[in-house]
């Protein structure tokens, strides 16, 4: 939303370059399913919520299955022509927080900042944690993991974005103490916090994840 400014005679008159700078940062909130299709859900429209409660601008992506590099790259596109080359927020949760992620790393998107709530950070090196396991074998076959898209979702995630992640304590599935180390691998600036709860919690639950990825959009406090 537009500001709006009283007359000064010392006001000069400013369009689109002025325009743009007072408006906040868009935020893209992903919901997740196991790399399948997903779209907004509660848990979404919570966030979103909370986040324009804090005076930003949110849009809840929808997307279709994550199966290929072909499929990720085709997300980026969608987001960078949604953003208008503007700088842009992400926050994910579970298969979102991933993709958000490496979102954040994707030509043609200026992520300034990422939120990932309890999302892989490194597909490949979960996939080499838990392939034999319980916790893995009830979602390995939602989405087919090839060798592209595994490659687009794991390694050095190099982007110029202030990264945050909030995984739980309690959650089996993304386990807090291997995905931090993971995701401080892969990107040895992130922020890390953990949450006392498991998978599926609100944009809440760590509320210093959140305070810590708000303030590097240059908004104000959050009205959660």
């Amino acid at each position: 939303m537009t500001r709006r400014r009283e007359p000064s005679r010392r006001f000069s008159p400013c369009f689109d370059p002025c325009e743009a700078r007072t408006l906040p940062t868009p935020i893209f909130v992903l919901n997740g399913s196991s790399f399948n299709a997903a779209g907004p859900s509660d848990l979404t429209a919570n966030a979103a919520a909370v986040l324009r409660r804090a005076g930003n601008r949110v849009v809840q992506l929808s997307y279709g299955r994550i199966d290929s590099a072909a499929a990720f790259d085709g997300l980026a596109r969608r987001v960078a022509a949604l953003a208008h080359g503007r700088p842009v927020g992400l926050v994910g949760f579970s298969a979102g927080g991933a993709l958000a992620l490496r979102l954040a790393a994707a030509p043609g998107i200026r992520a300034v900042a990422v939120l990932d709530y309890y999302g892989v950070p490194d597909v490949r090196a979960y996939l080499s944690r838990h392939a034999r396991d319980r916790v893995f074998r009830p979602i390995s076959g939602l989405a087919p993991y090839r060798p592209g898209v595994v490659s687009r979702l794991s390694g050095a995630l190099e982007t110029p974005a202030h990264v945050v992640a909030a995984f739980g304590r309690s959650d089996p599935n993304v386990r807090a103490d291997a995905s931090s180390a993971d995701l401080l691998r892969d990107s040895p600036g992130a922020n890390v916090y953990t949450y006392a709860g498991g998978h599926g919690v609100g944009i809440g639950a760590s509320r210093p994840a959140l305070e810590d990825f708000l303030a590097h959009l240059g908004e104000g406090p959050v009205g959660a």
